[in-house]
C-alpha cells in the first residue's frame, strides 16, 4: 500500500501531499476506476453517466487494460492507475484503509445471511463468494444496473435486503442445484428480464 501513487491530472493533488489527504485521494480515485470499468461494462454512453471525472479516467481505464507495456508505459496515469486496481483485486487486507470502501460497496454488503446449525435435505451447497454473486446479480437487476461504487444510490439498499431474504429462503428450501438456479431466475420474471448478465450457475 505503500507503494501506491496518486494518478496524475486526476483531481489537483500531488503524491507528495499529506498521508490524510493523500490516502482520500487514492480512495476515490479508486473508485472512479472501479466506476469506470462498471461503465465501460455496461456500455453507458458518456451523455448518461453522471460522474464529472469519467471521460477522463475511462480513458485512462480503457488504456491499461490493453496495455502491455507495464511501468514502462509513457502515459503518466497507466503505472500509477495499473498498480491501485491490481492492488484491489489481489488485496486480501480486510482492514486496507484504501480499498475499505470499495470492497464494502462491491462485495461485503452483497454477503448473504448467515444461518448457524440449519438442518436442510440440500444436495449442494453454495460458497459465500457464489451466494454473493447471486444476490448482486438479483440486487443489480432489480435496482436498474446502477453505479455499484456510489453507495448514496435511493432505493439500493432495499434492493440488497430484499435479494438477501429471497435468496436466504430459497438456499434453505432448496433441495437441489437445479431448484435452487430455477427459483433464484424467476425473482426476474415478473420484469421480464434475465440474470443472465451478471450471474450464472
Amino acid at each position: 500500500m505503500k507503494n501506491l501513487e496518486v494518478i496524475p491530472g486526476i483531481f489537483n493533488v500531488t503524491d507528495d501531499s499529506d498521508g490524510v489527504v493523500r490516502m482520500h485521494t487514492l480512495k476515490e480515485q479508486l473508485r472512479l476506476l472501479l466506476h469506470s470499468e462498471w461503465c465501460l461494462f455496461l456500455r453507458t454512453p458518456l451523455t448518461i453517466c453522471t460522474d464529472p471525472h469519467c471521460p477522463k479516467i475511462r480513458n485512462v481505464f480503457r488504456h491499461i487494460v490493453n496495455c502491455t507495456a507495464g511501468m514502462n508505459c509513457k502515459l503518466p496515469q497507466c503505472p500509477p492507475a495499473k498498480q491501485l486496481v491490481f492492488h484491489f483485486y489481489s488485496c486480501e487486507d480486510q482492514q486496507c484503509p484504501v480499498c475499505d470502501t470499495m470492497r464494502f460497496a462491491l462485495e461485503k454488503r452483497f454477503y448473504p445471511i448467515e444461518r448457524d446449525g440449519e438442518d436442510t435435505n440440500r444436495d449442494f451447497n453454495l460458497t459465500m463468494e457464489e451466494r454473493c454473486d447471486v444476490i448482486r446479480a438479483m440486487a443489480l437487476l432489480t435496482a436498474g444496473t446502477p453505479d455499484l461504487t456510489n453507495l448514496h444510490l435511493p432505493g439500493m439498499e432495499h434492493a440488497i435486503r430484499c435479494a438477501k431474504y429471497f435468496e436466504d429462503n430459497v438456499y434453505a428450501k432448496a433441495n437441489s442445484l437445479d431448484q435452487y438456479a430455477c427459483q433464484i431466475a424467476n425473482y426476474a420474471m415478473p420484469n421480464g428480464q434475465s440474470l443472465d448478465k451478471y450471474w450464472s450457475l
